[in-house]
């Protein structure tokens, strides 16, 4: 599948060519990220922590399934928690990069194809990851290494050809492997309903 072009909004003032700061769960290395934000003036945002509301999503889904009742409020409260995911989804499209503290800011990095330098979190989930996919480190940078940056607006971050083939690969195979998964986990509820 091809790397899609990433759109700037038309008449809209574009962030494209700005770069975004997510957090990271460990305190320390959020404060310096917030520090380096402003010190370059660049946009830096929180990353909640979206475990909670993952959960109540599938919970939901199995109510669903079970209790055709609760089917509209499902969708119409889905769509507002939608709606907010696409918003900060659009964010991370549209910056030239950005770095990050969290696993789930690389993720969205990597399905919006947005160039980007990662920090490890408190687990070894976004080296984990970025093995998987790039079978390379080379994204995954001390806090040390990030204050180092001279001119962190002239920095280059782009993805090479190479990452790009991995990252289409992977995205590719992914949405297989999900589908296969859904088709499996509702087949399995409905052989138990």
């Amino acid at each position: 599948m091809p790397l899609k072009k990433r759109k700037n909004g038309g008449g809209q003032k574009s962030e494209k060519r700005k770069i975004l700061i997510i957090d990271s769960v460990i305190k320390s290395i959020s404060k310096n990220l917030k520090e380096i934000s402003n010190n370059n003036n660049l946009e830096y945002t929180l990353f909640k922590n979206k475990s909670f509301l993952i959960y109540n999503y599938f919970k939901k889904i199995i109510n669903i399934l079970t209790n055709k009742d609760s089917y509209f409020l499902y969708i119409y409260k889905k769509n507002i928690k939608l709606i907010n995911y696409r918003k900060f989804i659009k964010k991370i499209s549209n910056r030239k990069f950005v770095i990050t503290g969290r696993f789930h800011g690389v993720i969205f990095c990597i399905l919006t194809k947005t160039p980007f330098l990662c920090i490890e979190s408190n687990t070894p989930k976004i080296s984990s990851l970025l093995n998987d996919i790039l079978k390379s480190k080379q994204r995954l940078v001390t806090i040390e290494k990030v204050k180092k940056i001279n001119n962190i607006n002239t920095y280059d971050c782009t993805f090479n050809q190479t990452e790009i083939k991995k990252i289409n690969n992977y995205c590719f195979k992914a949405r297989i492997k999900i589908d296969n998964m859904i088709k499996t986990i509702a087949n399995d509820l409905n052989d138990n309903i």
